[in-house]
């Protein structure tokens, strides 16, 4: 049991902000620092991060696995690209699995919140 932490709905205008930024990191910067503050706040829990394959999810949790990888517990991604960035997703997914974290890829149609308690074992 732990809280749920959701996004707030942007405005128009803050969708496009930071779209001419290089760096995926520094991109989504505010995501980071955002898990970041979550995981201070809460120093002695371990976190189950679940996105999709969109808006830099991947590469945002394949980081923050990096940084902590003792807090994250699994990585959870819900494909919405197809095939488009598979590769990607398997080269992240391998990374964040060496690093002893569960990782796994659901299709649009599948449920993720059906294997959590499998993950939570």
């Amino acid at each position: 049991d732990g809280p749920i932490y959701l996004r707030g709905v942007k405005n128009y205008k803050s969708i496009f902000k930071g779209l001419r930024k290089n760096n995926i990191l520094r991109k989504y910067d505010h995501k980071i620092s955002r898990i970041e503050r979550l995981l201070n706040y809460f120093p002695s829990k371990q976190f189950i991060l679940i996105g999709d394959s969109s808006q830099g999810d991947p590469e945002i949790y394949k980081y923050i696995s990096y940084k902590y990888p003792e807090r994250i517990k699994a990585v959870l991604i819900r494909n919405i690209t197809g095939n488009k960035r598979k590769e990607e997703l398997t080269d992240i997914g391998n990374y964040i699995k060496g690093n002893g974290i569960h990782f796994k890829v659901y299709s649009k149609n599948s449920s993720i919140i059906d294997n959590i308690d499998s993950i939570l074992k």
